[in-house]
């Protein structure tokens, strides 16, 4: 037998078997990173109905936690590549352990804040001392250790920016439900 049409019909037959593969099958949807403990570098939300969802190590997103000497704990995760540059996140500024920690602008704003940057549409809910940002929601850390420096918990808030032609920056309100992180500090 000859080889060379032995080779030739075993490729006529891969490309006619790939051609026929179904490219009408949609990727699969998005979905948010399992609720963890471990430090897996996840971090993830459903911001106004989008899921948000990454491996902090990867390409093009940036986030983490930050644990300064005070204990003031930063957490945060977003997008940042020159198609997106967006980001949510969280300061704590209290004692930090395993608990629940409700956050709102409402009260004591030196307990911790929410936060939410979008770059590309100037909107930028950030700590700040003036009255006209709005923030409500908790945070429930569900492990804390200080030894193995991994923190992981759940989120959820809203946040808003009240109109002020002092600031211009009325960017509607933020909502992220369902939010989760594992995270190493």
């Amino acid at each position: 037998m000859d080889y060379r049409k032995l080779y030739f019909l075993c490729i006529t037959f891969l490309l006619v078997l790939l051609a026929s593969c179904d490219d009408d099958n949609p990727p699969a949807p998005i979905q948010l990173p399992e609720k963890t403990q471990v430090g897996a570098g996840t971090f993830g939300a459903i911001v106004n109905g989008e899921v948000w969802s990454f491996n902090i190590y990867g390409h093009d997103v940036s986030g983490g936690a930050v644990l300064d000497l005070s204990d003031l704990l930063y957490v945060y995760g977003g997008f940042s590549s020159r198609d997106r540059d967006e980001s949510i996140g969280f300061t704590i500024r209290t004692q930090v352990g395993e608990g629940e920690y409700y956050l709102s602008s409402e009260s004591d704003r030196r307990s911790g804040v929410f936060e939410y940057r979008n770059f590309e549409h100037h909107c930028f809910y950030i700590n700040s001392s003036e009255n006209n940002s709005f923030y409500e929601g908790t945070v429930k850390i569900t492990r804390f250790d200080r030894y193995e420096r991994i923190i992981s918990g759940e989120f959820e808030y809203v946040i808003d920016y009240r109109e002020s032609p002092e600031y211009g920056n009325d960017c509607g309100e933020v909502r992220v439900t369902d939010g989760r992180f594992d995270l190493k500090f």
